[in-house]
């Protein structure tokens, strides 16, 4: 027979059986509530931060995992802790909280597989570590979610708040909903501003993109002096502060370019030598061509997912 059931007692089934059912019912990894596995600084504040109680899906999205089509549902019931390393380099670094499954610990000698959902401090330099830097510090294969960045200053005591940027995204449980929409849209996320230089931060945002609702945390961006670029979200862009949108510069006043494959596109920012001087909105930010939905309901529901 070639047909399939998953059925755990009594019965013996895979991890593609546990994670399929989730995975028609998740569109992305991420948090479900609005306050679970949020980072901050511990009761009194020391060299640990505290992650909080709450639910997290972790897996198809995730950078560089090798993760294909199977999500990982972890919990946390009582709040856990996390140790910052010292930092003696001499000037502030940026460091990534994570979650991750760290899948070599997985059996079946107890419910649950407790503490395979695990946290870790990732050590940064003047910037946030990469993607690829998580992905080695979590161990190959294991996938993960980013739930903050903190500054780390020179010789700390203690990390408080002010040190703690949320970076978590959020899951969706939407999939009935938005798959009957034929249109992308920006669910929430404003435009950038323009800059006395080319640097500028390009703010979070929350979209729906080919199928896929896509966030992004905030980020820093160089434009390219004296053009017009034309920016674009994926829908493979991951929800950490690596840079995956998309660029395409062309000369001051030419005509707009083609939209990259499987894109939303989000804004021109003009440069002139030295500096941004405009930012124009490119933004569709309510869906069209919904099937008997309400578009208005839709776009709440996106900026307010189900927890």
């Amino acid at each position: 027979m070639a047909t399939k059931l998953a059925y755990r007692d009594g019965g013996k089934t895979s991890e593609e059986g546990i994670s399929r059912l989730l995975s028609r019912f998740v569109t992305e990894d991420g948090v479900f509530g609005d306050n679970d596995l949020l980072v901050t600084e511990n009761d009194t504040p020391n060299n640990q931060v505290k992650v909080a109680v709450g639910d997290i899906v972790i897996g198809k999205d995730s950078p560089l995992a090798g993760i294909s089509d199977y999500y990982y549902h972890g919990w946390v019931p009582t709040a856990e802790l996390v140790t910052i390393d010292s930092n003696t380099s001499g000037s502030s670094r940026i460091d990534a909280i994570v979650a991750y499954v760290d899948k070599s610990l997985v059996d079946n000698s107890s419910n649950d597989n407790p503490g395979v959902l695990k946290f870790k401090d990732v050590n940064g330099t003047s910037t946030a570590p990469s993607d690829a830097t998580i992905q080695s510090s979590v161990g190959s294969g294991n996938p993960w979610v980013l739930l903050g960045t903190i500054s780390v200053p020179n010789g700390f005591a203690s990390i408080t708040n002010a040190n703690i940027t949320d970076r978590r995204p959020k899951t969706s449980s939407l999939y009935r909903i938005v798959s009957d929409i034929s249109q992308d849209f920006v669910a929430s996320g404003s435009l950038p501003s323009t800059s006395a230089n080319l640097t500028t931060t390009l703010p979070s945002i929350r979209a729906y993109v080919g199928g896929q609702i896509v966030t992004k945390s905030a980020i820093s961006k160089t434009f390219t002096a004296s053009k017009d670029t034309y920016v674009d979200i994926p829908k493979t862009a991951k929800p950490t502060m690596t840079d995956d949108y998309t660029y395409t510069a062309v000369s001051n006043g030419a005509g707009e370019p083609a939209l990259a494959s499987g894109s939303l596109r989000l804004y021109k920012v003009v440069t002139n030598a030295s500096a941004i001087t405009s930012v124009t909105d490119l933004r569709k930010t309510k869906p069209t061509g919904t099937n008997q939905i309400n578009p208005l309901a839709i776009t709440e529901a996106l900026s307010d997912p189900v927890s």
